[in-house]
């Protein structure tokens, strides 16, 4: 009988049944992933939060192989991150494996990026979610003046734009002219995807809608201009650099052509008449003048996404952290977001920058939110 009931207990197993009087292990959960974006060259200890996993406890990274990760408790595993297969930017699908066979994923747990950085008033570039220090750039102590940045597309290094106009390079970039008002009248600065640390080219922004091209960019025409009427808040590009974007105070995207390209499509979204609340605008990779897609930001923290296409929502339906008061700075959209299914970042005064749409959890400290109850953060680079 003992062995007609072991016999029985063993075919149950096979077919996928539980034994009698045996327990199951509960399946692990997985997330939030924490620093929740790395280098593309790997070599990142994260920390995978969740539950139930057990000793032994492997890791799919993606599309590489299942490794093996350090047990710390049930909820907590660490792990090196392995290279971005052929260093592709993205978000990676985080799996866990139990001994026992039971898994548990999460999709976007973790995102692929050359870099991410916070860029405060006084000029100075903080590193987030683990990316590397940069090094140079101005910093000006005490004086509020530094307006935006970018990154260079290989995130080697960028430029900082202060109020009036001037670009000082970090990292790698090379030394370039811009166009300088000597007033405080600069809002924003965007770099083409062509750009390198040799070759930088780019375009500046001014309060009135001017937009200025430095390092040898084909001029940018048929885009809107307020004379005497400081409004102009941010430049967005399209992925192909033909054209772009110009977010006014009151949430309104105003198309710009480059060079001799065809001018983007005119999409609508949020407008507050009358009320400069509008902070930033981020455009969905594979954005081009035939189809275009991205998502606004108002000072609150409230997320307006638009596309060319008709309207759409955030990915899962999923918001950032809505603040009730003017204190949303900056807007970033993740690699692998679509028109369906945006996904990325905002960054506050404060510092902290939190998740939204398909993408679990924030930067953890000091990336929440370094500087509490300060509103000095400006801009958020991310490559």
């Amino acid at each position: 009988m003992r062995t007609r009931g072991l016999l029985l207990a063993v075919a149950m197993v096979l077919a996928g049944g539980a034994v009698p009087g045996h327990a199951v292990a509960a399946a692990p959960g997985v997330g939030p992933i924490i620093p929740a974006t790395g280098p593309t060259t790997g070599g990142q200890v994260i920390t995978i939060k969740g539950a139930n996993f057990q000793p032994g406890a492997t890791v799919g990274f993606g599309q590489v192989f299942y490794t093996a990760a350090t047990y710390i408790d049930s909820t907590t595993l660490r792990f090196t991150t392995p290279a971005s297969p052929g260093a592709a930017e993205g978000p990676i699908t985080v799996t866990v494996v139990n001994p026992d066979g039971q898994t548990g994923s999460d999709p976007s747990g973790y995102i692929y990026l050359h870099g991410v950085y916070t860029l405060d008033g006084f000029g100075g570039i903080h590193p987030d979610g683990g990316s590397s220090a940069q090094s140079g750039g101005a910093y000006w102590s005490n004086w509020r003046i530094a307006r935006s940045a970018a990154l260079l597309p290989d995130g080697s290094g960028g430029y900082q734009l202060d109020g009036y106009g001037g670009l000082h390079p970090f990292g790698a970039a090379t030394a370039v002219s811009a166009a300088y008002f000597g007033w405080d009248i600069a809002r924003d600065i965007v770099l083409l995807p062509s750009a390198t640390a040799l070759a930088p080219q780019g375009y500046t922004l001014d309060g009135y809608g001017g937009i200025h091209p430095f390092g040898g960019a084909p001029a940018a025409s048929r885009g809107p201009y307020w004379p005497n009427g400081d409004i102009a808040k941010r430049l967005a590009l399209l992925s192909d650099g033909a054209g772009g974007y110009v977010l006014d105070g009151f949430g309104g995207l105003h198309p710009f052509a480059i060079g001799a390209a065809f001018t983007p499509p005119v999409v609508t979204t949020a407008y507050w008449q009358n009320w400069n609340i509008a902070r930033d605008v981020a455009l969905t990779p594979g954005s081009t003048s035939t189809g275009v897609s991205g998502v606004t930001l108002d000072g609150f923290g409230g997320l307006h996404p638009f596309s060319s296409g008709g309207p759409v929502s955030l990915a899962y339906g999923m918001g950032s952290r809505y603040w009730g008061k003017d204190i949303a700075r900056a807007v970033r959209v993740a690699p692998g977001s679509t028109p369906t299914f945006i996904q990325g970042w905002t960054l506050s005064g404060y510092g902290s920058v939190d998740s939204f749409g398909a993408i679990a959890g924030v930067f953890p400290p000091p990336f929440g939110g370094p500087w509490p109850n300060w509103d000095i953060a400006v801009q958020l680079m991310l490559q």
